[in-house]
């Protein structure tokens, strides 16, 4: 059984809305600009990637909901009027500038202010691959009643003064001094699932490990919990002749991320197409943490939509701090109709 992507929703920092975070990205428009105020160790504004509006010294809670709000309500307009839903979440992991116990409040801040029938909720406050993670649950959830609407979230910023200090203090900030960090940037994205509909983009595949040398840690990268998630996501199409065309994946500057994506890609190569495509839009919108996998996954939708991905199978992969792992496959369903078939 698969989960079929019925409706979609972004605020970003090149987007109000879906449809224009997706073609940004698509036209490698940059939401990087200097911050208002923060600087960094040498003096320097610090680049991020910033929705242009919200009070920019306001905590984490309060602004991952100016940015939650609107991204929701847009994914939620594809769900039949009254029809409950389950609303998985994904936030990121604990850090400075995020009070105790700030998932909970985001959640259920979030479920008020929507005002909408929720028959269930889950959080997973563990970063960048969290959604993901959860749209594999989403999976097996229309699997089991396949009346079921899933609606899958992330939200994020690392936009709030004491984490940005916490961030120039680890040197991981991008800077002239600084070429290999990130630019830290904010978001949400939610996508709305179902056993079947409308949509044209499926997930046929999940995959998800725990990494045990992390990042930012003195282990040494070598990618193998991600290659784990890889091959679990792609066993759909292990034995076929079926290959990847196209990769959406998390990598930000940092090295650690560009070796692990590396040993991912020699270790499954038998899956991938010779011109692979591996597209890195935190080069457009910044890094934004949990809102990764959903955000990647309307990128690919809307590739699929407006026919510029560069074939029907593609592969969403993301990693997260604390050494969580998740990939999907993705099927664009209307390739049948251009005879590229599954």
């Amino acid at each position: 059984m698969s989960a079929v992507l019925l409706g979609a929703g972004a605020l970003s920092s090149v987007g109000l809305d879906a449809p224009s975070t997706a073609a940004a990205q698509r036209a490698g428009i940059a939401g990087h600009a200097a911050h208002p105020f923060m600087v960094n160790q040498v003096g320097d504004k610090m680049i991020v990637s910033r929705v242009p509006w919200g009070e920019d010294g306001a905590d984490g809670v309060a602004r991952m909901l100016v940015l939650a709000e609107p991204a929701a309500r847009q994914a939620i307009a594809a769900a039949p009027n009254g029809r409950p839903f389950d609303m998985l979440l994904a936030l990121p992991e604990p850090r400075p500038g995020l009070p105790d116990g700030f998932a909970a409040k985001i959640a259920t801040r979030l479920a008020e202010r929507l005002g909408v029938p929720v028959r269930t909720g889950k959080l997973c406050a563990d970063g960048h691959a969290a959604g993901l993670s959860l749209m594999g649950e989403a999976v097996a959830a229309v699997a089991r009643d396949p009346e079921a609407l899933v609606l899958v979230g992330g939200v994020d910023t690392w936009l709030v003064p004491e984490t940005l200090e916490w961030l120039d203090g680890l040197e991981t900030l991008h800077s002239v001094a600084m070429p290999w960090g990130f630019c830290p940037g904010e978001a949400a994205a939610f996508c709305l699932f179902g056993a079947d509909g409308a949509g044209r983009l499926s997930i046929e595949g999940a995959g998800q490990a725990t990494e045990a040398n992390r990042i930012r840690t003195e282990t040494v990268c070598t990618g193998d919990a991600l290659t784990i998630a890889w091959r679990d996501a792609l066993a759909r199409v292990a034995g076929t002749a079926h290959r990847i065309d196209q990769i959406w994946c998390d990598l930000n500057g940092e090295p650690y991320r560009g070796d692990e994506i590396g040993f991912s890609v020699l270790r499954t190569r038998e899956h991938l197409a010779e011109d692979i495509d591996i597209a890195t839009p935190a080069d457009c919108w910044g890094d934004v943490g949990a809102a990764t996998g959903p955000l990647l996954v309307i990128a690919a939708a809307f590739a699929a939509a407006k026919a510029y991905a560069p074939g029907p199978l593609s592969l969403v992969s993301a990693s997260s701090i604390s050494g969580r792992r998740a990939a999907l496959l993705l099927y664009d369903r209307g390739a049948a109709a251009r005879g590229d078939g599954r």
